[in-house]
């Protein structure tokens, strides 16, 4: 039904996977000592598959950013990335939380306005969020040392922002037609809530 839009926006998807897997077996890596005592760092920060939507839903918006909404939230995501790069290199998670989930709402408000998905910029925020939370805790069971790991994950997950704005960009060409990619395709995350 979707073709060559839905194509596009799924090769990106699929590639940009395959690109970060050697990455998230650094991550394993690193994690396994903390895993062993109890810890449960990158296992915890991330969640199951098994919440997505039934890919026949439809989209709840169909409509698409014009280019002056890309590029709005374009800025917003890279003083969103410098500050995030602060608050994680000072090791700061509490405010690296608090700073995702206002970004979290300027989203959701671009979302509501435009009536088009970002879905993939949220569920990356969700994810860098649910991380620093995540972060906090961790700290605490191991006396601190699994700050460093923690602060690296925050890192490597915001250089995701461009390419999650390319594909809720190719994302809303489906959405239009009425089919649910990307936004079907994402777990819920349970942050802010964490």
């Amino acid at each position: 039904m979707a073709g060559g839009p839905a194509r596009r926006a799924s090769d990106l998807l699929i590639r940009t996977e395959y690109l970060c897997l050697p990455f998230a077996a650094v991550f394993d890596r690193r994690a396994r000592r903390f895993n062993e005592a109890g810890i449960p760092i990158v296992q915890d920060d991330f969640v199951s598959m098994e919440g997505i939507r039934d890919p026949h839903d439809p989209p709840r918006y169909t409509g698409r950013a014009g280019q002056g909404e890309f590029a709005a939230l374009g800025g917003q995501l890279n003083d969103y990335k410098r500050s995030l790069a602060g608050r994680a290199k000072a090791l700061d998670f509490d405010r690296a939380a608090g700073d995702t989930a206002q970004m979290l709402t300027a989203v959701a408000e671009r979302e509501t306005r435009c009536e088009a998905h970002f879905a993939m910029v949220w569920h990356l925020l969700e994810s860098i969020g649910l991380a620093a939370v995540n972060a906090i805790r961790f700290a605490e069971q191991s006396s601190g040392e699994t700050r460093s790991l923690s602060r690296d994950l925050l890192l490597f997950e915001a250089r995701g922002m461009r390419t999650a704005v390319t594909l809720d960009r190719r994302a809303q060409e489906v959405h239009a037609l009425g089919v649910g990619i990307i936004v079907n395709d994402l777990p819920a995350i349970p942050f802010p809530a964490a």
